[in-house]
């Protein structure tokens, strides 16, 4: 079981890294993929699900990482709130996105640089 959640933290690590460097290498097919989030109750339903996968990882993983009361803590986080989105409506996140994309489209290099950022971190936590 610790395999398993080692490798969806190392996977949620190298995806943080991975997505900052498309953004940076082509940020229109980034902002494209995006957009895409809420988009339909299918888009909803699986993000939410990888979102609570990670969380487990996080959670299961927390006592072999570096700083193992904030990534279990960051596993709730990420578990909690995804149950939620999974009980409200999907639309409520759809909404909530189209008011907010718009912000980080603007800022995309901004996200780029602290999703590497925060992969460079969880990669050194778990690692």
């Amino acid at each position: 079981m610790t395999t398993l959640a080692g490798l969806a933290v190392l996977l949620v690590g190298l995806w943080l890294i991975g997505f900052a460097a498309w953004v940076l290498l082509a940020p229109a097919r980034a902002k494209e993929f995006l957009s895409r989030f809420a988009g339909s109750f299918r888009a909803h339903t699986i993000e939410m699900v990888l979102r609570i996968v990670a969380g487990w990882g996080f959670i299961q993983y927390a006592p072999a990482m570096r700083f193992p009361a904030v990534a279990e803590i960051f596993g709730w986080v990420l578990v909690a709130s995804s149950v939620v989105l999974l009980l409200l409506p999907w639309r409520l996140h759809n909404r909530f996105a189209a008011r907010v994309m718009p912000s980080v489209y603007r800022h995309i290099a901004i996200y780029a640089v602290l999703s590497c950022a925060l992969g460079m971190l969880v990669l050194y936590a778990a690692y």
